[in-house]
């Protein structure tokens, strides 16, 4: 078995997984046109994307721990694989539909799968916060690359579509990595930890008929043992705090995504200049999580999330207050045009970037191997169902008030993140694990 080659091919998985997730917003631009949709019916493929990663991340979180991880990436790829070969070929909208759908239920997958094999081969909990921030920053360079790829496209005679070809390259490289990879004795070593099972497809069923029939039913019985039994483990400090601060995180996170579009009406007169911008934000995200996976080594990890907590609220500050100029909107060329303020973007980006992947590797640090797969779960259904509510709500801020007073409620989630985290900092570090193991989620 080599070990190295397993971690790389999960971290492989993962970003091409993150180039499709980040290829959704691009076929909602292009579907009008290629499809002949308007942007209304075009939208629902998010809607799709948001509903699979919920449901997934409530359903299957069990299930991904006792299945290998050849079983559960190698249908992943294949079902990556052939739609991206039909979709350049094909007309209709059904297919781009179904491909986001699987996207959205491979998501959860992949990050559980990536989560549980850092948690393995991790011996310390710096090491563990570095890996995770390493896997984080994958998910940021394929944003980068898929729209970088799209925008290439743009500017030739081949259609966007093509994307989805060089996804399924990748994807029939990662299937070819597998296949000449030995994970025997990995799995030998998990299924030790796993009760026998009759066959796979009668595994799905069972498991995922149990999860739905304990939530309908749990509604109407007054015992503690059903769906809602996964609840309890909001008892906890350490659980709540990681709730608390996922909600507070992506609400922030939302807003300033809404952020970098209307600052740019305002200031810049070229029509895709917000599309710069937000690849500026995403290349400081990705730096601050590579930089932040080499600090861990050297410092405590609770100072580098309090550390990057307050940095984001400066830079937050200091980037409206810098914006609050009366300048008529610009025209640029290149990035060197842009006004010396929104500089500050990739700045933010950058002391923002560890935050989320320290936070979820404090919180996975002080749980057994065996429950990583619930509470991965917890913080990526929180993240989206936050994000989902969020989106509205902080457009809806950008149209009532002016951009730089949005841009500073932006720094009151960021405000309440580093509070909990200070308030809940003695009880995070005195979780046993013993507390978790009390506990039996049915999710």
């Amino acid at each position: 078995m080599d070990k190295n080659k397993i971690i790389f091919i999960v971290f492989f998985v993962y970003f091409i997984v993150a180039m499709l997730m980040h290829s959704t917003l691009i076929t909602i631009e292009q579907a009008i046109y290629t499809y002949a949709l308007d942007k209304s019916k075009s939208s629902i493929l998010l809607v799709i994307e948001y509903i699979a990663v919920i449901l997934a991340a409530f359903l299957m979180s069990e299930l991904i721990r006792t299945i290998s991880y050849r079983k559960l990436l190698v249908p992943c790829l294949i079902f990556i694989l052939s739609l991206g070969i039909i979709i350049p070929f094909s007309n209709h909208f059904l297919f781009p539909q179904l491909l986001f759908l699987g996207t959205g239920v491979i998501f959860v997958i992949a990050r559980t799968v990536g989560y549980m094999l850092i948690r393995e081969v991790a011996k310390q909990d710096k090491v563990f916060a570095s890996l995770l921030n390493r896997f984080e920053a994958m998910f940021v360079l394929a944003f980068i690359i898929s729209w970088a790829i799209a925008g290439g496209f743009a500017n030739t005679r081949f259609s966007w579509t093509y994307l989805f070809w060089v996804i399924g390259g990748l994807s029939l490289l990662a299937l070819g990595l597998i296949f000449t990879t030995d994970f025997k004795k990995k799995e030998e070593v998990r299924e030790l930890h796993l009760e026998e099972k009759k066959s796979l497809w009668h595994d799905v069923f069972l498991h995922l008929f149990s999860r739905l029939y304990h939530l309908i039913f749990s509604l109407f019985s007054k015992s503690k043992k059903g769906a809602w039994s996964f609840f309890e483990i909001f008892r906890y400090s350490m659980v709540l705090m990681l709730a608390l601060n996922l909600a507070f995180l992506s609400m922030a996170q939302v807003h300033f995504m809404q952020w970098i579009p209307s600052l740019s009406k305002q200031y810049i007169a070229n029509l895709n200049a917000d599309i710069y911008l937000v690849m500026l934000a995403f290349a400081g995200l990705f730096f601050g999580r590579i930089f932040a996976s080499f600090i861990l080594h050297i410092f405590n990890v609770f100072y580098v999330l309090i550390g990057s907590m307050a940095l984001c609220i400066v830079c937050i500050f200091m980037t409206s207050y810098y914006a609050n100029v009366n300048s008529e909107p610009i025209q640029i060329s290149a990035l060197s045009d842009l006004p010396s303020f929104f500089w500050a973007i990739p700045l933010l980006g950058f002391v923002w970037g560890p935050v989320m992947p320290t936070l979820s590797a404090i919180i996975l640090s002080s749980v057994s191997k065996e429950k990583i797969p619930v509470i991965t779960s917890l913080i990526i259904a929180v993240i989206f169902i936050i994000e989902a509510i969020c989106t509205g709500v902080s457009a809806f801020i950008f149209e009532s008030l002016s951009v730089n007073v949005a841009f500073l409620l932006g720094m009151l989630p960021m405000i309440m993140l580093l509070i909990i985290t200070l308030l809940f900092i003695n009880d995070i570090k005195n979780t046993e694990n013993k507390n978790i193991e009390k506990i039996n989620p049915t999710i």
